[in-house]
């Protein structure tokens, strides 16, 4: 006999836990309509009585406190992450970047002295973020 089941997922990245409770759901259900789901590389080989089943004897679950065990998710997904978040970093870096440059360009069109000032204000405010962005960026690629 074949049994199957399918169901969207929308949130791929619980892929693991949510197989995994489905699974566990699954052979649940099935044992309490007393359906025997075994290996197929199950041989039994011993006489048994006819109403012996292998199903296992329920138990209680009790889940391990939020927190304390990571998801399979955490684990296996936390690299790509960390690359995810450290290619955003890195994008805005590129951002200020431009963005200094494009003030310094507008230098030269600044009406007046206040204006200038104003410019170069924000140039220096842009730099040093820049500068601590970098510093962080660099420290962030070290713990890979």
């Amino acid at each position: 006999m074949v049994y199957r089941i399918a169901g969207l997922l929308t949130d791929t990245k619980t892929l693991l836990t949510t197989r995994s409770t489905l699974r566990t759901n699954m052979l649940d259900c099935l044992h309490r309509a007393n359906i025997e789901i075994v290996s197929p590389t199950f041989m039994n080989q011993r006489v048994q009585p006819p109403d012996r089943t292998f199903i296992p004897r329920v138990k209680t679950a009790t889940a391990p406190p939020k927190g304390e065990t990571p998801s399979p998710e955490a684990v296996v997904f936390d690299k790509a992450d960390e690359a995810e978040s450290l290619e955003k970093l890195q994008e805005r870096q590129k951002n200020l970047g431009e963005e200094i440059d494009r003030l310094k360009a507008s230098l030269g069109n600044a009406q007046d002295e206040n204006a200038k000032a104003a410019i170069e204000v924000e140039i220096e405010k842009l730099r040093t973020r820049l500068e601590r962005l970098a510093i962080y960026i660099d420290e962030r690629r070290k713990g890979d």
